[in-house]
């Protein structure tokens, strides 16, 4: 299909249990579906891969491996900022 748009997104909640809101990484804009058209196992911080054409999406699936990054970018920071506390010049009470 030439003139799709593929992106990348993940799905930042779910409202009154019916609507998932996608946050659309590339556009920076929120996307809101119905909670059934997200693929099986789709949960609140997943990421998924987008191909949507004439504002609609063609096809959503999980992308596994944009999760692991964004975890593994997080264990990273966590890792810096408890180094961090056990430097620490204050004195613990």
């Amino acid at each position: 299909m030439s003139g799709g748009i593929k992106m990348r997104g993940t799905l930042d909640r779910i409202e009154n249990g019916t609507t998932a809101v996608i946050l659309l990484e590339d556009v920076q804009k929120e996307l809101s579906i119905s909670l059934h058209a997200l693929p099986a196992g789709s949960e609140v911080g997943a990421w998924f891969r987008i191909d949507l054409w004439q504002g609609e999406i063609v096809s959503i699936e999980l992308d596994r491996s944009a999760e692991q990054h964004q975890q593994e970018r997080v264990d990273s920071v966590l890792a810096k900022l408890r180094s961090r506390s056990a430097t620490s010049r204050f004195k613990r009470k």
